[in-house]
């Protein structure tokens, strides 16, 4: 059996009725440890767990774990991480416990990404289930995504977020599912007994950086003005605005702009603009269209993907001066999209 989304995979687990065998599938870390811990709770929290990374020289002691009946006489739950380092060859051993899995234990598999074509998965997929977090490919479809995750995350909590604060949220501090868990715990406590958490509430605990300036530095990006740019940018890394939320605030403008490239490149008008994004009216409405199109939707793409390198070269570097060097070479490129160095 294969699931999707987590919600529905828990609502067929319980303590008395259970898979053999789990395998958890997601790029994200975060949604790998929630699953886990949340499939934990629903199979009983007086099971025994024994926790394993999947490396070739912990194989033996998995099997010997799975196949090793629990002393107290109840299931005993055995975690494999990180399947996808282990070779076809290697997951042979456990194809084979798949196919004959011991009733006294529960395996719980987790993989950032697994082939569907190998061996391994068509047979959990058979003995077991299977939960599997597809991220999407287009950047407006990550977003939706993200803003649906976000909102159910708020209505576990017993609270409500409507959709354009839960876009705005993710539109100024980014995807990634574990900053934005920590930061809706602290929505949680901030509003206290009230039920709605409003933008006024995100703009005032989750320190959001100077949203005009931000706008204004990637307005600056698509007018080609290098000099504005570097000054802007400048400017917020000395008032000590981090650089990679920085860099995940312009990469949002620039997803906004190739989505709306995208919308009027396929035949749709305003209203189709308008329809993704509600909060864009009149005048600016107008601006962000003309604006998008000025820039080019080849451009947007190019320019998400210097973004993206410059955030992995920023997470990878043990830079002593700061980020100025690595924020220059990257406002110079995306001031002039046609530069082909990279």
């Amino acid at each position: 059996m294969k699931y999707t989304h987590l919600k529905t995979l828990l609502q067929t687990v319980s303590e008395k009725d259970f898979a053999p065998i789990y395998l958890l599938i997601a790029k994200d870390a975060f949604d790998r440890k929630q699953a886990v811990a949340k499939l934990l709770e629903r199979l009983g929290k007086n099971k025994a767990v024994a926790s394993f990374e999947a490396v070739a020289q912990n194989i033996p002691d998995i099997l010997n774990s799975l196949r090793t009946l629990s002393l107290f006489g109840d299931q005993q739950i055995v975690i494999v991480n990180h399947l996808e380092e282990l070779t076809a060859k290697q997951l042979e051993p456990l194809m084979d416990y798949v196919e004959n899995p011991n009733k006294g234990a529960i395996m719980i598999g987790t993989a950032e990404t697994l082939k569907s074509t190998l061996n391994f998965y068509k047979t959990v997929d058979k003995a077991g289930t299977i939960l599997e977090i597809a991220q999407p490919d287009k950047p407006w479809e990550k977003e939706k995504a993200a803003v649906e995750w976000l909102q159910d995350l708020v209505a576990e909590e017993g609270k409500r977020m409507d959709q354009a604060t839960a876009q705005f949220m993710i539109q100024n501090l980014g995807s990634e599912h574990a900053i934005l868990h920590q930061e809706v715990e602290k929505l949680v406590l901030y509003v206290g007994e009230r039920k709605e958490i409003t933008i006024k509430d995100v703009s005032a605990i989750c320190g959001l950086t100077n949203q005009e300036t931000v706008w204004q530095l990637g307005e600056a990006i698509f007018r080609g003005d290098s000099a504005a740019a570097l000054r802007i940018m400048k400017a917020q890394l000395e008032e000590g605005q981090p650089f990679l939320v920085l860099i995940r605030q312009l990469r949002t403008q620039f997803m906004n702009g190739l989505q709306i490239c995208s919308i009027l490149a396929q035949g749709g008008g305003p209203e189709d603009v308008v329809r993704v994004f509600p909060y864009l009216r009149g005048n600016l409405l107008q601006k962000q269209i003309s604006q998008s199109q000025g820039y080019g939707l080849n451009h947007f793409r190019k320019g998400i993907i210097r973004l993206d390198t410059a955030e992995l070269q920023a997470k990878n570097s043990s830079l002593s001066d700061g980020y100025d060097t690595l924020a220059d070479i990257l406002l110079i490129k995306l001031c002039n999209p046609k530069l082909t160095h990279d």
